[in-house]
């Protein structure tokens, strides 16, 4: 008897220290959710008054394509992000100030491009060249009438530095996947990411499409591990 009352203690004690765990994470996880959304906060206030910057309206409306690069760069370099590119109402790009080199290409007008356009403002996550990007997209209008005359798009990164700044501050080990590309990581152990345990969560957000609580060992530990897919209107980016 007294050794089934000691294994029932135990099994209390378990799940109750796997309760406490789970609320951790549960809190951990929404302090990561609202970080995002006041970084996106912060990244539509900038890209906000960069747009009703007079300076960079003036240049959209006479194509001086060297005042508006000087005008991203030193948006990019205050607000400390990742991209800032202005693209014309035919979809040509005018600057870029992460890539000061490369424009006059054309970007296709998606869904999003196409409502900027027409005076409505962007602001979420979005699949861009560099990987899974916190995005804004505002309108520019110029004096020459009341249609915008092209596109402001400024972009975070969520990167190798974003996702070690969520650590530290929620205690959490998180990954990061761009479809099925690894775009960042906090583990420092390879074996975690090469584990099948992993391979195999993976697999399941990315076919169920919501979130997957689960408890799993991965490399030499143990873990207790949500996945939140992520998604912008239809397009899947991946998963946290």
């Amino acid at each position: 008897p007294m050794l089934i009352g000691t294994l029932a203690s135990l099994e209390i004690i378990r799940r109750q220290l796997h309760a406490d765990l789970q609320e951790r994470l549960d809190q951990s996880g929404e302090g990561v959710r609202l970080e995002i959304e006041q970084t996106r906060a912060e990244l539509y206030m900038g890209a906000k008054a960069l747009s009703n910057e007079k300076e960079l309206c003036s240049a959209f409306q006479s194509k001086d394509l060297q005042q508006i690069l000087r005008e991203l760069i030193q948006a990019k370099t205050i607000m400390g992000i990742d991209s800032v590119t202005a693209v014309g109402a035919d979809g040509t790009v005018l600057a870029r100030a992460h890539e000061p080199g490369r424009y006059g290409d054309a970007l296709a007008i998606d869904d999003v491009g196409t409502r900027v356009l027409q005076g409505q403002e962007y602001a979420g996550m979005a699949a861009g060249e560099r990987g899974i990007v916190i995005e804004v997209a505002l309108p520019i209008y110029t004096d020459t009438g009341a249609d915008p005359g092209g596109v402001l798009k400024v972009g975070k990164l969520l990167d190798y530095a974003f996702l070690d700044r969520l650590k530290t501050k929620f205690g959490l080990e998180l990954v990061l996947y761009n479809s099925q590309r690894l775009q960042g990581t906090t583990f420092v152990d390879t074996d975690v990411l090469v584990d099948t345990n992993h391979a195999a969560l993976h697999q399941r957000v990315r076919t169920h499409k919501q979130r997957v609580d689960t408890e799993l060992w991965l490399g030499k530990q143990e873990y207790d591990l949500p996945q939140k897919k992520w998604t912008t209107e239809t397009l899947s980016l991946g998963c946290l």
